[in-house]
């Protein structure tokens, strides 16, 4: 396809626990045009003390069979260990590009969106984690979301250089911070000693809320802007078979952009993440923790770091 080549191979990590949602990861990388010598890496991860076994030789077959059939090189392999460590620590020692993980895996319980082991590694790996949730489509109706801080454009440049479908739409979305209504927060004054003072100071009031209301949507638009400029940077030359537009919103930024794939129908949200904390569990911001955990589709969360194919990544 014309998309494969124009982009860099891809070294992907698929964590593999032989779950329906693990089987669905090599089902929604099938979907991709993924470049030739791209490889994908199975790994199951043992660990005897949580009574954790790696799937057997016929269920890797199964989830390799979709890649290998369009001559995507498939390895397999099993470690021992606490699974998140183990995913991480082997994703770092070969370099890879992503992390692919289901967002529901064997020991998951009723109700719980995203796995334990999941969380981990979305916490403190240091590559982009994708978390799929089925249906295993391909992603052809994308949300970039963008709050144009470097960690964003950064996830918008690895967008960019990701081997997106044919026809599929990346839709850019800055959410507004949402503004107080007027009429909650101002109480005109008594009017009884001075007339018309009440009017006056109620006019400017308005004035001057409608003028930061102005404020917010033109830096909002800037946002938009220079996310567009830094993802068209790296799309080269798919922009006929990529379709971008962008939308603005106002109000809470988590809650803004689950709805608005909701509303969208969209099969993939991206996201960027600022990146290593010194506080563990506060590694990420919380408009990424909730979307993980919330959003009706899968989620790909970018660390800052060079995009797919860039110096940097080998």
């Amino acid at each position: 396809m014309v998309i494969a080549n124009l982009i860099a191979p891809l070294n992907i990590l698929v964590a593999f626990d032989g779950s329906p949602a693990s089987m669905a990861c090599a089902l929604w990388l099938s979907g991709l045009p993924l470049p030739r010598k791209s490889k994908v890496q199975l790994l199951g991860v043992s660990h005897p003390l949580a009574e954790e076994t790696a799937p057997d030789r016929d269920t890797f077959f199964r989830a390799a069979k979709n890649l290998t059939d369009l001559g995507i090189r498939v390895d397999q392999e099993v470690l021992e260990g606490p699974p998140a460590k183990q995913i991480i620590q082997y994703a770092s020692q070969r370099h890879c590009d992503l992390i692919v993980m289901g967002a529901i895996g064997r020991r998951a319980r009723l109700g719980v969106l995203l796995g334990g082991v999941a969380q981990e590694v979305v916490e403190h790996a240091n590559q982009p984690v994708l978390i799929v949730r089925p249906p295993a489509s391909p992603p052809r109706n994308v949300i970039l979301a963008t709050d144009g801080e470097p960690h964003s454009l950064q996830a918008a440049e690895y967008l960019g250089a990701f081997p997106l479908p044919e026809g599929c739409r990346v839709t850019i979305l800055n959410v507004t911070p949402p503004l107080p209504d007027l009429d909650s927060v101002y109480r005109p004054p008594s009017t009884a000693i001075v007339p018309n003072r009440g009017a006056l100071l109620e006019y400017a009031a308005r004035g001057e809320f409608t003028s930061l209301r102005e404020l917010e949507e033109n830096q909002g638009e800037e946002i938009l802007k220079t996310t567009l400029r830094s993802l068209k940077h790296t799309l080269f030359g798919r922009l006929p078979v990529v379709k971008v537009r962008t939308d603005l919103r106002e109000g809470d930024p988590s809650a803004e952009i689950i709805q608005y794939a909701k509303e969208q129908r969209s099969n993939l949200i991206v996201v960027g993440s600022r990146g290593l904390s010194q506080v563990m569990g506060w590694l990420l911001g919380s408009v990424s923790r909730r979307l993980i955990h919330a959003a009706p589709c899968s989620v790909l969360v970018v660390r800052g770091i060079p995009p797919p194919g860039r110096p940097g990544n080998n």
